[in-house]
């Protein structure tokens, strides 16, 4: 008995392969556009399949797994009676379809260079942010002059200093901060628009033209004012 029952499977399996055979179809009982499988030109079987868009040479279909677009000539013959197929016309849209291939493959490749080009743009503004960051400046800093970008201020650097008359266990001076300049540097310090004249803090400062005594309140914005000056210079002749 179990040996007739597996011939009997054997014999619906054998069935089933032969039924999905190259460039043959299944339509959906009075469901024009839909098909139950299809197998193409290639061997590719589909199934579910359901038509969303059919150009001269093109057709566009969801299917069990996903959705496919495929050259019409592939299709069985049912399907591309179905839908109007001529070859004459299919053999005129080809062209536009390679160019539109062709578009589309340049415009990735174009967003690939644009996003490189980008993303390296950014790595050499955070490397150049970095390197600002190390140049920062502890400044005591009096405000003389607010400006809608930033304010004109007294400055003293600050540094470490021995506190009278205190040693460690070595014997040496014990350390702390302070001023030893007697006479302030003028300075501007871009982005410091918050702060009342007269105003005095410790803060660390960037440096964006130390020749000039252009500083900034951050990093970042030290980078931004180096390239407005950069821009700002003349070009050489």
């Amino acid at each position: 008995m179990k040996f007739i029952v597996l011939l009997l499977l054997c014999a619906a399996l054998l069935h089933a392969e032969e039924e999905v055979r190259k460039n043959e179809v299944k339509p959906v009982p009075g469901k024009p556009g839909e098909y139950e499988w299809l197998c193409t030109a290639r061997g590719d079987v589909y199934r579910e399949v359901k038509v969303k868009k059919v150009t001269a040479s093109q057709i566009t279909f969801s299917h069990a797994t996903g959705v496919a677009t495929l050259p019409l000539i592939e299709m069985p013959l049912l399907v591309q009676e179905a839908h109007g197929f001529n070859a004459r016309e299919a053999a005129a849209e080809l062209p536009e379809v390679k160019d539109k291939r062709i578009k589309a493959l340049e415009e990735k490749e174009k967003s690939k260079v644009e996003m490189a080009a980008l993303e390296a743009r950014q790595k050499a503004e955070h490397a150049a942010i970095n390197r600002i960051e190390k140049e920062r400046l502890w400044l005591r800093i009096e405000v003389r002059g607010v400006l809608k970008d930033g304010a004109w201020c007294d400055s003293w650097p600050i540094v470490m200093v021995p506190v009278p008359g205190r040693f460690d266990l070595d014997r040496k001076p014990v350390m702390t901060q302070g001023i030893t300049q007697t006479e302030p540097d003028r300075i501007f310090v871009a982005g410091l628009t918050d702060y009342a004249v007269k105003s005095v803090r410790a803060e660390w400062i960037y440096p964006v033209d130390a020749k000039k005594q252009i500083f900034a309140i951050s990093a970042d914005r030290a980078y931004t004012e180096r390239k407005k000056l950069k821009a700002e210079e003349p070009a050489e002749e």
